[in-house]
């Protein structure tokens, strides 16, 4: 699981950047809790992430962590 956490430096309306790309991804599921506004770190969703290898699992949340940003 990768947490969706406020980008540092913004804060206003909820822009999910990067988000048609992680969906693309097999096995990724993404849960936004419909939080209209974010500020730094505050927690706006997650993402759970399927593979049939667990070290498969380990590189792709680094990957999605690399596209997705909530930012304002």
């Amino acid at each position: 699981m990768v947490n969706l956490l406020g980008a540092p430096g913004f804060e206003g309306e909820a822009i999910v950047a990067g988000m048609e790309e992680v969906m693309a991804l097999p096995g990724v599921y993404v849960h936004l809790y419909g939080k209209k506004f974010t500020k730094p770190f505050r927690k706006m969703g997650h993402i759970t992430i399927l593979a049939d290898n667990p070290s498969d699992l380990k590189p792709m949340a680094d990957e999605i962590r690399a596209k997705i940003q909530i930012q304002a």
